[in-house]
């Protein structure tokens, strides 16, 4: 009848809409479980990375005592042998006079070696005071006052003690790195747009000003025949906020230049030059620029009742040797091969090629770019960095620093 084949068309229909929503239900618990295996994965790779990073610092820290440890034990163990060789040398010479002599030259050997020794322990006491904001007496005393290698490795021991308590006055120093992408010319120069300016009075357009900028006279270094060297443009990295001055809108949230860290500390440095792929012709190789760091740098303090910032400086070897020495600079050079048209995004990931040199100096202080002469181009058509074709130069900084205290 026509009720019953309506009644079988009804439950074929029901039967169908109930196969399509319970295959919608599978396909929507599939979906939700993918989801999920990607989040728990993502959150795997964070945590990797994060353990990567610490394992790499630590290794880093390790490493570098260590290499003190050996360097000031294998020197004494130099000496020792040095000295035993020239006692066993005057011991068959004839004449006492002369094993006498020998032996005030192993005495004093070992004293100049030990007085070599002392300034090192001296020189890492310091950095340790300047990293934790903090004066160690007794560890300056036990480095001053080492007689021998027993000494020093107590000196030590004691050097890798203290180096375990990562605090600056309590405050513990992050185990995340920031990451900072600045414009050298909008953020730290400060050149404004004169875009909106009556195109009478404009000579240059914004792209080239920068370019323009480079290429000052005062920027020029001549040697003492007058022939140009190179061009060196200076700047300055300072916390705006800290100091109270203008800052542009662009990087008003960025922790650099905020008051909210303190015991800042330089970890890693980047450069890329931004403009058109003829700013430097003629080459594959991307070009080089020497980054000037000043060896007296600033961190906030972590003190709220003290001064905002504390001025430190990085001892040379050079400046503990009494004997007059070219090596005595208030700066430390390196050569680094810049990037070029890296986007902000780019430079604020981890596959970057940076440089460590600066690692454990203050984030804050005077720094200059350098370009030889050498790597310039001499005209329009020649190859080299064509300086004046730089539309901006991007700086990228990493750092750790701590929480600033409430002041």
């Amino acid at each position: 009848s026509v009720a019953q084949g309506a009644s079988i068309l009804l439950g074929a229909s029901m039967a169908e809409a109930e196969r399509r929503h319970h295959e919608s239900m599978q396909q929507l618990q599939a979906e939700s479980a993918l989801r999920s295996c990607y989040i728990n994965a993502q959150r795997s790779l964070i945590g990797l990375r994060t353990a990567s990073n610490q394992i790499e610092e630590a290794y880093l820290r390790f490493e570098q005592a260590q290499t003190r440890l050996d360097n000031l034990g294998g020197q004494a163990v130099r000496l020792i042998e040095r000295a035993r060789g020239e006692l066993r040398r005057a011991e068959r010479r004839p004449r006492a006079h002369l094993a006498q002599r020998a032996r005030g030259e192993v005495v004093q050997q070992h004293e100049e070696g030990m007085m070599h020794a002392r300034k090192l322990g001296y020189l890492a006491v310091r950095a340790l005071e300047s990293a934790q904001q903090n004066t160690l007496p007794a560890l300056r005393r036990a480095a001053l006052g080492a007689r021998n290698t027993f000494d020093l490795r107590t000196v030590m021991n004691t050097f890798n003690q203290a180096m375990l308590s990562e605090t600056v006055h309590n405050r513990a120093i992050s185990d995340n790195r920031f990451v900072s992408v600045i414009s050298l010319k909008d953020h730290l120069l400060i050149m404004q747009d004169t875009s909106d300016i009556d195109p009478r009075y404009q000579n240059l357009t914004a792209e080239q000003s920068f370019g323009s900028f480079l290429t000052r006279a005062q920027h020029a270094v001549y040697d003492s025949q007058g022939n140009l060297e190179g061009y060196r443009v200076p700047f300055s990295l300072l916390p705006y906020q800290a100091i109270s001055l203008f800052r542009p809108e662009s990087i008003a949230n960025d922790p650099l230049f905020n008051a909210q860290t303190c015991a800042e500390r330089l970890w890693s440095l980047a450069v890329s030059f931004t403009g058109p792929r003829a700013m430097h012709a003629g080459s594959n190789s991307l070009p080089i620029v020497n980054i000037r760091k000043s060896n007296t740098f600033l961190s906030q303090n972590c003190q709220a009742e003290n001064n905002d910032f504390i001025s430190e400086s990085m001892r040379t070897w050079g400046s503990l040797t009494p004997e007059p020495s070219d090596a005595k600079t208030t700066y430390t050079e390196i050569a680094y091969q810049v990037l070029q048209n890296e986007s902000v995004q780019a430079l604020s990931g981890d596959a970057v090629t940076v440089d460590r040199t600066f690692a454990g100096t203050g984030l804050f202080g005077d720094y200059a770019l350098y370009f030889p002469a050498q790597s310039l181009a001499t005209d329009a058509n020649s190859s080299g960095l064509h300086l004046e074709r730089i539309q901006d130069i991007l700086l990228r900084f990493e750092y750790h620093s701590a929480a600033a205290p409430q002041r």
